[in-house]
């Protein structure tokens, strides 16, 4: 079955401890079940990703900005960005 997902919000990041990195995710929305999920272009390893599902795009917002705070903590510890696909 074909999986159709809405962005219905895209955020950019910047201004990391000890990096130069500008980074993105997305909310998306599920077309078919309502739900929620997020995506992100670069990750730090140790730090979860945000996944979902999420009942609102509130929620989704939110752990989109908690990961990356999460990062920001990372980064001040040394850890590095990872690239991810970001389609």
């Amino acid at each position: 079955m074909v999986s159709i997902v809405e962005v219905v919000l895209e955020l950019r990041a910047d201004g990391f401890t000890n990096s130069d990195e500008i980074t993105a995710g997305r909310v998306l929305k599920n077309i078919d079940t309502g739900t929620f999920t997020c995506q992100v272009e670069a990750t730090i390893t140790g730090v979860t990703r945000p996944k979902g599902p999420y009942s609102t795009q509130e929620e989704a917002r939110k752990a989109l900005i908690e990961f990356w705070a999460a990062c920001d903590t990372a980064l001040g510890k040394g850890a590095l960005w990872t690239p991810l696909e970001f389609v």
